[in-house]
């Protein structure tokens, strides 16, 4: 094999490998996706199941060691109980694991510029670029609101239901 074989292997080689980084990238941004429209899905029903108990049934009364409750109550419990833990799943785990792919990707970009300018890819760095238009604090405060409204919303209806 001659070297401009073997530094064609190398730079296919480097081509694949950043594929998979944004694979890995595209992946996780999926799982999130998913994780929070289904979250929505289920907080949404069960607080549209929680309204309509309460107009349609605003007798429905449970008892438990000695609190007494609206039938409402149970249905914001279960969607408090899904969003703080769809919360914990969306920022502790698939977004750690998301940011830990952006961070290869991003130094893999910076450790193989001559790679990418060798093929025409002009100031290659698309993984920190689109990192540092999206602020970390900013993203942090986005999901905490996306996930503490619909929490919010099942605790005032729980607390209704109390009287």
């Amino acid at each position: 094999m001659t070297m401009a074989e073997l530094e064609g292997e190398k730079l296919r080689a480097s081509i694949e490998y950043y594929k998979t980084i944004i694979s890995v990238q595209t992946h996780f941004n999926d799982m999130l996706i998913r994780t929070r429209w289904f979250g929505l899905t289920v907080i949404g029903t069960l607080t549209a199941v929680a309204a309509a108990s309460v107009s349609q049934v605003p007798d429905s009364r449970l008892v438990f060691f000695y609190a007494e409750f609206h039938v409402s109550t149970i249905f914001a419990l279960c969607g408090m109980i899904i969003s703080a833990g769809l919360f914990v799943l969306d920022r502790l785990y698939y977004y750690r694991l998301l940011m830990s792919a952006v961070e290869q990707g991003a130094e893999f970009e910076r450790s193989n510029a001559e790679h990418f300018e060798s093929i025409g890819v002009k100031n290659p760095g698309l993984t920190q670029r689109l990192s540092d238009k999206v602020n970390k604090n900013d993203s942090d405060a986005i999901v905490l609101f996306f996930w503490a409204l619909p929490l919010v919303i099942c605790v005032i209806i729980a607390i209704a239901g109390l009287r």
